[in-house]
């Protein structure tokens, strides 16, 4: 958590990344894009011999904790 404040503070958004094995880059997409479908913010980060590396957003977290730093309540 120390981390994702430190990344938040420094105008990065709180995420994570995930690895998938896939055979090629359209099938990381077509998982992308269902993630979405379910509401979940993500982006495949890069590609290299099978593995995907997908990073989802945590907007709400990203929202709440530049509240807590600006001095906020919320």
């Amino acid at each position: 958590m120390i981390n994702t404040i430190k990344d938040i503070a420094e105008e990065n958004p709180a995420s994570e990344d995930i690895v998938i094995h896939v055979d090629d880059l359209k099938e990381a997409e077509n998982f992308v894009r269902h993630l979405r479908d379910l509401g979940v913010v993500a982006t495949v980060h890069s590609f290299e011999e099978g593995k995907a590396i997908i990073r989802r957003v945590h907007q709400s977290t990203t929202d709440r904790v530049s509240n807590f730093l600006r001095g906020g309540l919320y």
